[in-house]
């Protein structure tokens, strides 16, 4: 009986003392929850990044020069070395429109006064400088000037020579007596009109005609013929008709001449000398600077020779004008404040300012037609 008491303790504490079913499930719950704690990864939360804004850039705006094409005038410049004799150093320049305080910057660099660089053009693409090498060349009694036509890049490098050369003549070196001047392109940079005395060498050194050059080949044609001089070539817009001054009248005038050398025709009529005539951009217009008044000064007329009109009016000397690119603009030279200096003014005469300045004479502006 005793023993089967305690059994029966024994028993109900084996089963009463055992985990409840509530107990159970609460510890499989946290077993449960511990695992999946254990196993859960919690994400990485990638932040909203808010964009940089990248700012609209109003473009600057490239300044225009005045005349509507580059910015780039060439000319001649004359120093005086000796006053004595009245020795200069010719070289060409290029000034810069939109910053004409700074220094012009020279192109060539002459330090013989033997050796002359003149008459700039710059060409219709405006990447080259044509202009004229003069040299003197002394015998025992006098001396010669022999001129020749060059190329130059805008920025004064890789010159090269283009006028063809005769042979020696007669025992004479044709070179040292051979005058090509006045040069100035054809429309289309493919041709060039100058003066030359290279038909009369030997019989009349002095006597010059017009003639025009092909750079692909360097083969040269004779334009004129006639018994006076003829100077100062340039081309018209259209490509068609070359203007020039001669004294085939007795006195200079301008006139007209097809380019195969037909339908010369004479412009102007006057007692005085009509001299450097150039086309107005539209081919409207030819201005040139005479005397016909007694000192120098501008004029303009058509083509058939009317509508004359003075441009301008001062006692002193304006000569060597030009039309700018876009026809709104005169580029010419002037000593009215003394030495020669640069000018522009409007087509009417109006508005004129002076762009180059110093002691020394600056002369024969060649416009930039447009910017390469």
């Amino acid at each position: 009986m005793k023993h089967s008491i305690i059994l029966a303790i024994a028993a109900f504490f084996l089963i009463g003392c055992g985990p409840s079913a509530e107990m159970k499930a609460t510890q499989t719950s946290v077993a449960s929850t511990a695992t999946a704690a254990f196993w859960t990864i919690t994400p990485t939360i990638t932040p909203t990044l808010t964009p940089t804004l990248t700012p609209t850039l109003t473009p600057t705006a490239t300044p225009t020069p005045i005349g509507g094409g580059g910015a780039a005038i060439v000319f001649e410049n004359d120093k005086t070395i000796s006053t004595a004799d009245n020795t200069i150093l010719r070289n060409i320049y290029k000034i810069d429109l939109l910053n004409l305080d700074a220094d012009p910057e020279k192109l060539t660099n002459t330090k013989d006064p033997n050796i002359s660089y003149m008459n700039p053009v710059i060409s219709p693409n405006g990447l080259n400088v044509l202009f004229v090498k003069e040299q003197k060349t002394y015998n025992q009694t006098s001396f010669h000037l022999s001129d020749q036509l060059f190329v130059m890049d805008i920025n004064g490098q890789n010159n090269q020579k283009i006028s063809p050369v005769p042979l020696m003549q007669n025992n004479i070196e044709v070179a040292t007596i051979l005058a090509d001047i006045h040069p100035a392109w054809s429309p289309d940079n493919k041709n060039i009109v100058f003066s030359s005395n290279r038909a009369t060498l030997l019989s009349d050194i002095n006597h010059f005609d017009i003639y025009m050059i092909e750079l692909s080949s360097f083969k040269i044609k004779k334009l004129t013929g006639l018994w006076a001089s003829c100077f100062a070539p340039t081309w018209s817009p259209d490509g068609k008709t070359i203007v020039f001054m001669t004294n085939q009248s007795g006195n200079y005038d301008i006139w007209t001449v097809s380019i195969d050398g037909t339908n010369l025709k004479q412009i102007t009529h006057n007692n005085g000398a009509d001299r450097y005539p150039r086309w107005s951009p539209d081919g409207s217009k030819i201005i040139f600077h005479s005397d016909r008044n007694g000192n120098l000064e501008l004029y303009s007329v058509s083509p058939d020779g009317t509508n004359l009109s003075q441009l301008t009016s001062n006692p002193a000397d304006d000569f060597s004008a030009r039309y700018s690119p876009d026809g709104n603009w005169i580029l010419f030279s002037s000593d009215r404040e003394g030495n020669d200096e640069l000018y522009v003014m409007r087509p009417d005469g109006a508005n004129i300012t002076k762009i180059t300045t110093g002691q020394d004479n600056n002369s024969y502006g060649s416009w930039q037609p447009k910017k390469p």
